[in-house]
């Protein structure tokens, strides 16, 4: 989540440059107690974002995931380019969203 600020910065820089990218938000929680989330996601002006709610824990054993703050960058063929376990400084993140556009 720490990530998520910078994840609207860049999208929208991108975007500006006529490049699509999709970033998913994936939420642990049962949706009834998800409203913390939209709160926060509509005051940094994420709401554009996907989010998915994932209970079976699905994606956490998929991506191996062992943190919270987990960030998981594919590129268009869908392969793992870039996988974190703590938050991403924004300056990273476009580096590695660069690099997932170069090879499309």
């Amino acid at each position: 989540m720490l990530e998520l600020p910078g994840l609207v910065e860049l999208k929208r820089e991108y975007e500006a440059q006529g490049k699509r990218l999709q970033f998913v938000g994936i939420n642990l929680d049962r949706a009834s107690e998800n409203a913390w989330l939209q709160r926060y996601v509509a005051s940094i002006g994420a709401g554009d974002f996907l989010w998915a709610t994932d209970t079976e824990f699905k994606t956490v054993f998929l991506f191996n995931i062992r943190t919270a703050g987990k960030t998981v960058i594919l590129d268009a063929q869908g392969r793992i380019i870039y996988q974190d376990n703590a938050p991403t400084p924004k300056w990273k993140l476009k580096q590695e969203i660069d690099r997932a556009l170069e090879s499309r």
